[in-house]
């Protein structure tokens, strides 16, 4: 006798209830502090909801990855973010009465300053670092510099940490310095990629493997090349509530798209004729062979399913026609809630006349300020720390202009 496994599995499944992954699966699945890429398949909205709320902040910042990857209005809206303000930036030098030097000597600070930050790339590596901070709220790095060249490293999250400030406001980065064992497995090219980095994170390489250091943590200040961009209050990527939002978004898409398919199949009911008396007009093997035949001459077609029956033939559609109507306000319904989750308008990525586009741009530049000053902040220390004299000293402002308001402030600052 054949077992009838739809019925073991439906039974099955109406015993299968949902159970919240605690930290260890979720550390073996997104891989923890190894920082393996994440399950290639959606996180359920229960699992969603159970990262946000758990407050591993690990956990969310490997989703907020995984759906920058995968999720179009997340990796969007972040890009959108990080490009938002052009970083145009203004060095003041700031001369003090009965300060030393020359005019020569005060006009190649002020040059050097502003060769400095020409070097930094301020456009590019800014907006670099927005995006990496908009991804996992909170960014580290290393600036590096050779000659007249300036670079900044990024390092990995799970092996830095931040506890402490320095006297100019800045923070500490903390740097595990046994990355490099798991990082280069090879020793000659881990010397090589050591020489990269800051000359305090060199020694304190060369401390660790001489057994003179148990502490692996080498605190980098940022005078000595350490980068931290993080708020202190908080540490959480700054969208990460929307993602409850996006997967409701995408389930529904998924489920419109399940109703249009139905939408497509057709049913070919071809009903049997029967006699007066009651009859069957045709005997079931000549019924068989009918059903057959249409069969076999509809077979290439995957939208039409064949039923034979008893009695007249009809073409049915297996979902009514009004229903494309109904999809598209639910899609329209639950996109508005996903870009409303995300702080942002939909009129940045569909075209649209609207007077409200310009509060939402304001709005945007508002929230994107913060990150903007602590850039400025960080900037203004590193020239003050390499071509300030006696006397003189740099103010340093990244400006507030973006593509959506550079005409305006241009003519204002002329």
């Amino acid at each position: 006798m054949g077992r009838d496994f739809e019925t073991m599995f439906r039974n099955a499944s109406y015993k299968i209830n949902y159970v919240p992954i605690d930290s260890r699966e979720r550390t073996s699945r997104w891989g923890g502090q190894r920082r393996n890429s994440v399950a290639n398949r959606d996180f359920t909205i229960e699992e969603i909801e159970s990262i946000v709320c758990s407050g591993e902040i690990s956990a969310i910042r490997e989703l907020s990855r995984y759906y920058y990857r995968t999720n179009g209005r997340y990796r969007n809206a972040i890009n959108f973010l990080a490009n938002l303000f052009l970083y145009d930036t203004l060095v003041t030098p700031i001369y003090e009465v009965g300060g030393k030097g020359s005019k020569a000597q005060i006009i190649k600070a002020f040059y050097n300053a502003c060769s400095f930050v020409e070097a930094l790339n301020v456009k590019t590596t800014l907006a670099r670092i927005t995006r990496e901070w908009l991804k996992t709220g909170i960014y580290y790095g290393v600036l590096q510099e050779h000659g007249n060249k300036v670079t900044v490293q990024d390092l990995p999250i799970e092996f830095c940490r931040t506890r402490f400030k320095d006297f100019n406001d800045l923070p500490i980065l903390e740097f595990n310095i046994t990355y490099f064992i798991t990082k280069y497995d090879d020793e000659k090219a881990r010397d090589v990629a050591i020489l990269n980095y800051p000359d305090v994170i060199q020694k304190g390489w060369k401390d660790y493997k001489a057994h003179r250091l148990e502490d692996p943590w080498v605190l980098v200040p940022a005078s000595a090349g350490g980068i931290v961009f993080c708020f202190s209050e908080d540490s959480t990527p700054l969208m990460i509530s929307a993602m409850e939002e996006l997967s409701k978004l995408k389930d529904a898409v998924g489920r419109e798209e399940k109703r249009d398919e139905n939408e497509l199949y057709k049913l070919l009911i071809q009903r049997m004729p029967i006699d007066n008396d009651g009859h069957l007009v045709f005997e079931l093997d000549e019924v068989a062979q009918i059903h057959a035949g249409v069969a076999n001459m509809l077979k290439d077609l995957d939208t039409v399913d064949v039923l034979t029956t008893f009695g007249e033939t009809t073409l049915e559609n297996l979902q009514d026609s009004s229903a494309a109507t109904q999809a598209n306000n639910r899609i329209e319904k639950y996109s508005d809630n996903a870009w409303d989750s995300l702080g942002m308008s939909k009129l940045f990525f569909n075209a649209d006349n609207s007077s409200s586009l310009s509060y939402v741009i304001k709005r945007l530049e508002s929230v994107m300020q913060d990150y903007i000053n602590s850039y400025a902040v960080w900037i203004k220390f590193l020239i003050n720390s390499r071509f300030t004299r006696t006397g003189l000293t740099f103010d340093f402002e990244i400006l507030p202009t973006t593509k959506f308001n550079l005409s305006d402030y241009l003519q204002h600052y002329l």
